[in-house]
């Protein structure tokens, strides 16, 4: 390991552990949703589009699809084509928006998603809310194809609903590596630039 990288992963790895607060997604789950990705996936199970027969399960009534519980975890869109954007549930004052993945700092500016596997742990039903918070889990150095010091970032969203019950947990792995301009200007005189 050189030692530019191996002062950046040191300081890399100092947001292990590190947790974003706590933030709500926009809209409650709500039936119309679920039914136009029901159609737009061609997932024809009546669990999340037949009443009737959803009454008639263990359930009750009718869930969300467990692939949904990330949209309904978003609370920014973004800017809307449709119109001005729509601030709801406004945060309270003071309170910032931290619910962007936390991402530490690298050697590398270059970001590839490996994305990972997501547990369901509880079903959600119409009406609840659903928040997330992300963690970062570890980080670490690890050879690829472009830079044989990529830094591995591993982190965990977990979904809460409104019982503050984790619902859903999603494991990520980001792998953010050098370009070979980064990988050839990696000299000694850089470590001078690295915050201590």
């Amino acid at each position: 390991m050189s030692e530019y990288c191996e002062k950046i992963l040191a300081g890399s790895r100092s947001w292990i552990g590190r947790e974003t607060n706590l933030i709500w997604g926009r809209y409650p789950v709500e039936r119309e949703p679920i039914r136009r990705w029901c159609h737009m996936v061609r997932c024809e199970n009546p669990l999340y589009l037949d009443e009737e027969y959803a009454k008639k399960t263990i359930w009750g009534g009718i869930i969300c699809p467990p692939l949904m519980i990330p949209i309904f975890g978003l609370r920014r869109y973004g800017p809307s084509s449709s119109g001005p954007e729509i601030d709801w549930p406004p945060l309270k004052e003071g309170e910032e928006d931290d619910s962007a993945m936390l991402v530490p700092p690298t050697a590398g500016k270059s970001v590839v998603n490996l994305g990972g596997p997501i547990e369901f742990v509880k079903v959600v039903r119409l009406g609840d809310r659903i928040g997330k918070k992300e963690k970062v889990v570890d980080i670490y150095l690890k050879q690829i194809r472009f830079d044989p010091e990529a830094f591995w970032i591993v982190s965990e969203t977990t979904y809460l609903n409104q019982y503050l019950d984790p619902v859903a947990i999603l494991h990520n792995t980001l792998v953010k590596h050098r370009s070979p301009e980064e990988i050839k200007a990696t000299t000694p005189e850089q470590l001078t630039q690295i915050q201590s």
